[in-house]
């Protein structure tokens, strides 16, 4: 079987277009981050918000729990952009990373840029 990263690749693309079809909302993260790390309970967590396929489900929200980790360990969060953030993070485009994209943070996401500073400047302007 052929190991090399063009193989790999089609996998990793379809995972990233099926996380990126799963809807999950700021206020959906913002619940999965307490229970975020402890075994079994990011998946408890997919099956009572009904977020299906379970298995994408816990993949996708484990990532977006990471990026949302790496933005609030890295650069920080402001606390009046907290709820905007994570609007944010749970709706961002996830894409395969090129030479030029370099992950923020430990989580190893991510993201495009554009995608993210539009939804953050969107989710600034709610009422929250």
């Amino acid at each position: 079987m052929d190991m090399s990263a063009t193989a790999i690749l089609p996998f990793a693309k379809s995972c990233l277009d099926q996380f990126n079809s799963l809807d999950i909302t700021g206020d959906q993260l913002k619940r999965a981050l307490i229970v975020y790390g402890r075994e079994g309970a990011i998946e408890a967590f997919a099956d009572a918000e009904g977020i299906k396929p379970q298995a994408s489900a816990v993949a996708m929200i484990n990532r977006r729990c990471g990026l949302f980790m790496d933005f609030a360990d890295g650069p920080g969060i402001p606390d009046h952009e907290y709820d905007a953030h994570l609007e944010a993070v749970a709706r961002v485009r996830l894409i395969e990373p090129t030479e030029d994209d370099v992950p923020l943070g430990d989580s190893g996401v991510c993201f495009d840029d554009r995608h993210f500073d539009e939804l953050l400047e969107l989710a600034s302007e709610l009422p929250w």
